[in-house]
């Protein structure tokens, strides 16, 4: 009988040693797993912020591109009274240069018209002074 406790519990010892190797690599796979948990989520907090950076970095731009467009309006709202009297000035100075060029070409037909009328006039004075 006590072969058999003695074989039993050698059996035992072995089948104990067995569960506790299976025990170790178990621990040793637990381990390697729960490194690999940790450092997925390491990663996926590291993009988590940079995403939240990214949003933040957005939400800037946008909040500056609203400035600047309302800015944009309001020079456009500025603005566009004095291109309107700059067109208007534009217009009448056109008008002036029209006018201008008639009155100069006028005054050339007078000054030509001059011109003819005294060598007319010098004409018959001297028909005159011949005779």
């Amino acid at each position: 009988i006590l072969a058999q406790i003695e074989a039993q519990q050698q059996k035992h010892t072995e089948e104990l040693q067995q569960l506790e190797m299976a025990i170790e690599q178990l621990r040793s796979t637990i381990q390697r797993s729960q490194a690999q948990i940790d450092e997925r989520i390491s990663i996926q907090q590291a993009q988590s912020q940079e995403l939240q950076s990214m949003e933040q970095d957005l939400l800037s731009q946008k909040a500056a591109i609203a400035t600047s467009s309302n800015q944009i309006n309001l020079y456009q709202e500025t603005l566009q009274p004095i291109q309107d009297s700059l067109d208007q000035l534009r217009f009448q100075l056109n008008a002036i240069a029209n006018t201008s060029t008639q009155v100069q070409e006028a005054g050339d037909r007078q000054l030509q018209d001059i011109a003819e009328i005294r060598q007319a006039l010098m004409g018959v004075m001297g028909i005159q002074l011949t005779i």
